[in-house]
């Protein structure tokens, strides 16, 4: 029975994986997880002086740090790639042009 359950939870995790990789091929799937490490407060420092507050964002970190297992899993190279990437977008926009994703081939 412990077997099944092990088997079963290979399955589940392959599953997952896959679907990590295959979301991460596409350009806002990055940038959409970018924004929710930013949002996690990854790199601030959790100690406020008052309890509630430090649990809650360790608690967010946490998140945080989830998302950057799951990467560094698929490709240790990954977030410092999405970080890059990022970076070169936002001096893109600093010098007046616009973002790859804004780019339109239209006249309208």
């Amino acid at each position: 029975m412990k077997e099944g359950k092990t088997r079963l939870q290979k399955a589940k995790d392959k599953r997952r994986d896959q679907a990590w990789e295959d979301a991460l091929k596409h350009p806002a799937c990055r940038t959409m997880l970018l924004d929710i490490i930013g949002r996690c407060a990854l790199y601030r420092d959790p100690f406020s002086g008052d309890e509630e507050s430090t649990s809650y964002l360790v608690g967010k970190q946490a998140i945080a740090r989830i998302i950057l297992v799951q990467l560094d899993t698929i490709d240790p190279q990954l977030y410092p790639l999405m970080l890059l990437d990022q970076a070169k977008e936002e001096a893109s926009v600093r010098r007046g042009k616009p973002a790859p994703e804004q780019e339109s081939d239209d006249n309208g």
